[in-house]
């Protein structure tokens, strides 16, 4: 089960699939109405500490994405193997991964057929440069709960 929590320690349960660079959320496996995307683009992805999930009297473990403009988002696992696992995808599917290790990506200037176009800065110079982030598709990764 994936769940998403808010700042009263309310959880909604998902059925989460991978699929690129994004996270298709169902109400249930069965379901084919979709509840929620979310974005792999331009994200950093962490691991987070363990929070009590008050309505199910479990313990939750975290993956939060953070966006470029600060704000993030956190899915919660019922197992720390399982919140492992789902890290390791999202950094893998995230496409820009490797850019924020080497580059500070600042506001998008452009969108293409084959991607996005940021300006950035290069941590080790401070060096302003443009990062074209090219979008790849045809990579699935499902989790089944």
């Amino acid at each position: 089960m994936c769940c998403e929590g808010d700042q009263a320690d309310f959880f909604r349960s998902y059925y989460a699939v991978i699929d690129g660079a994004h996270i298709f959320c169902y109400s249930n496996e069965k379901c084919t109405r979709l509840s929620t995307v979310q974005s792999l683009n331009n994200v950093e992805v962490e691991l987070g500490k363990p929070k009590m999930c008050l309505q199910r009297k479990v313990k939750m473990y975290p993956v939060s994405f953070w966006f470029p403009k600060q704000a993030f988002r956190s899915f919660y696992f019922l197992s720390k193997e399982t919140q492992k696992q789902w890290y390791e995808e999202m950094v893998k599917h995230s496409e820009n991964q490797k850019v924020h290790k080497h580059y500070i990506v600042g506001l998008q200037v452009d969108k293409g057929q084959f991607g996005e176009v940021f300006k950035g800065k290069k941590k080790e110079t401070n060096e302003p440069v443009a990062l074209k982030i090219i979008k790849y598709k045809n990579m699935i990764w499902e989790e089944h709960f």
